[in-house]
């Protein structure tokens, strides 16, 4: 029986096929190949991810799935891969240019990695970022090695929340280009009390360096932090909805936190049925509800 935690890849065209199987053994990752529609759909629940060839994305569409994360769809026209990364909620992987995405998408499946977990608001105001500064000091006390990720391009930026804003190191404008399977990044971060903590920048928005980190960037990075720490805490953010489906993306599990009031119960309700995995609810009492 085949391993849960294994990657399918669909396809009958040799040129994927061939494109893939390089990238998995240059990695170390064991991809299993399967030519039927059907085979994929039995395997789509518990696969590690689903790499979907632009030969079969048709077949595979019309079998009205479930949506799950870790889909991406692979082949070398944009046109057919784009037409079925909707239907299939996939992201797009256009050969061979896209080389370097498919390589950080399959790192994320090697062993000996720390456990991602996302936190995310069930509602703006309720303290999110917070708590994710918070569990990963906690966390970090009690001595595992600990990473925190900022995602919230308008949060202000974690380190002034950790009182790091002074602290030398870089951010995520000097974190950009980061594609693929990147280096050990610890010792070129801000350190506070041992946690390593990877911040937004707190340029204009005119400058191009105060831009959100694109989604490329964001798996390179939060590959290269689980390879390297024990936990990594990201505060996933609510304004971008491509950053935060990435982050969420390579977490294995997520903590929505929810207000009190009828409006944050419904705001954080409406987020559940888009967090697969497992989801832990965690609820900030006040005044405003019960």
């Amino acid at each position: 029986m085949t391993e849960p935690a294994t990657p399918v890849l669909l396809t009958a065209a040799e040129p994927i096929s061939d494109a893939v199987l390089a990238a998995a053994a240059a990695l170390g990752v064991a991809v299993d190949v399967v030519t039927d529609p059907a085979e994929c759909v039995a395997r789509w629940p518990d696969a590690a991810a689903v790499l979907v060839g632009e030969d079969q994305a048709a077949a595979l569409a019309s079998r009205a799935l479930r949506e799950r994360r870790g889909v991406y769809l692979v082949g070398f026209s944009p046109g057919d891969l784009g037409r079925w990364s909707v239907p299939l909620g996939g992201q797009v992987v256009v050969l061979p240019e896209g080389l370097a995405a498919l390589t950080a998408v399959l790192s994320e499946q090697r062993g000996s990695r720390g456990r991602v977990i996302g936190v995310i608001g069930g509602s703006g105001g309720v303290g999110a970022s917070t708590l994710a500064a918070g569990l990963a000091m906690a966390t970090s006390r009690r001595g595992p090695t600990v990473a925190l990720v900022d995602l919230d391009p308008w949060g202000g930026g974690l380190d002034l929340l950790v009182g790091a804003e002074r602290t030398p190191g870089w951010r995520w404008p000097d974190l950009v280009g980061a594609r693929g399977e990147v280096t050990d990044i610890r010792r070129f971060l801000p350190q506070v009390d041992g946690l390593t903590l990877v911040a937004m920048g707190r340029q204009g928005a005119s400058d191009p360096a105060g831009e959100p980190p694109a989604v490329e960037a964001v798996r390179a990075v939060l590959g290269s932090l689980a390879r390297h720490h024990d936990v990594v805490f990201v505060d996933a953010g609510r304004g971008r909805l491509a950053l935060g489906r990435a982050a969420l993306a390579a977490c294995r599990s997520t903590v929505l936190l929810a207000g009190t009031s009828v409006r944050a119960v419904a705001a954080a309700a409406s987020l559940v049925p888009t967090l697969d995995g497992e989801v832990r609810l965690a609820v900030r009492a006040g005044a405003a509800g019960r």
